[in-house]
């Protein structure tokens, strides 16, 4: 049964859209990122309904981002993934790009996992590292929570001190180090993008205590939290910050490293949902 919260009739227009589609009630939604598109391929009886196909749904801009939500079972569970994000840096606004957590949340998940490419700050990550999010900061100083309906049970003044669920950290960092994943636990910030950044901002973040940076995820956490979802976040680390290493930053090259991980993403995804 849907959940009526928003004041945005789309999300219930585009909910109605799906059930017509399938009858799969998800409990856990995924948010790919850049470089985890093979986590649906691991789905059991997943049933594939693209955004464009959806009336009043956004599109995605981007490449790398399919434009998809894929239903299906991970183990003995249901779950959506949005294969496939929207951005502020495309011009978009929050209205669309918190749209997937809208609907998925009014689908009936009560788990929401995250995921996203990102450039290492932390000297002692490298290409190819996971990092699980422990905390994060809000670089783009939007926040998604602006003009929300606020209620006795979803405040807009909400608790921002354990954004990411504990347990569910504990369980990606168990199953990296079982499948022989190097994977860390750090601070993300998220940027406005789309520019990389320069290599004096990359010095400012480390200062303030960031481990990797990217222009996702953050505002989508800090959603979900106001949805009271349980909420986790990976980063793949697909390229050192400004200045951190000799080399120019590019978005074919981000995507092209993001990829060889494909199969190590999907499979470490797999293992997590089913101990969630």
């Amino acid at each position: 049964m849907e959940r009526k919260i928003f004041e945005d009739e789309r999300v219930y227009d585009i909910a109605e859209q799906i059930y017509a589609r399938t009858d799969v009630t998800p409990s856990v939604g995924l948010i790919l990122g850049s470089g985890w598109g093979a986590v649906c391929r691991g789905l059991e009886e997943p049933i594939t309904i693209s955004y464009a196909s959806l009336q009043n749904m956004p599109t995605c801009g981007v490449k790398g981002h399919s434009g998809n939500f894929v239903f299906g079972k991970l183990g003995c569970k249901n779950v959506v993934v949005a294969q496939g994000r929207f951005h502020l840096y495309e011009g978009k606004e929050f209205s669309d790009v918190l749209m997937p957590i809208k609907v998925m949340y009014a689908l009936g998940i009560d788990t929401l996992i995250l995921t996203n490419a990102a450039g290492g700050l932390n000297r002692a990550y490298r290409r190819g590292d996971l990092m699980v999010l422990k905390d994060h900061i809000n670089f783009t100083f939007r926040n998604p929570l602006i003009g929300e309906k606020a209620t006795e049970e979803y405040p807009v003044f909400c608790d921002m001190t354990n954004v990411y669920d504990e347990a569910i950290r504990n369980i990606i960092l168990e199953e990296c180090e079982a499948l022989g994943l190097c994977a860390h636990s750090g601070v993300y910030i998220q940027v406005l993008g789309p520019s990389y950044e320069t290599p004096a901002e990359i010095q400012a973040f480390s200062k303030l205590g960031a481990d990797a940076v990217g222009m996702s995820t953050v505002v989508e956490a800090v959603f979900a939290k106001y949805l009271r979802l349980k909420v986790a976040a990976i980063s793949g680390i697909t390229n050192m910050g400004a200045g951190i290493e000799d080399e120019r930053l590019d978005h074919h090259d981000v995507l092209s490293q993001a990829r060889k991980n494909e199969e190590n993403y999907s499979m470490l995804i797999k293992r997590v949902v089913k101990r969630i």
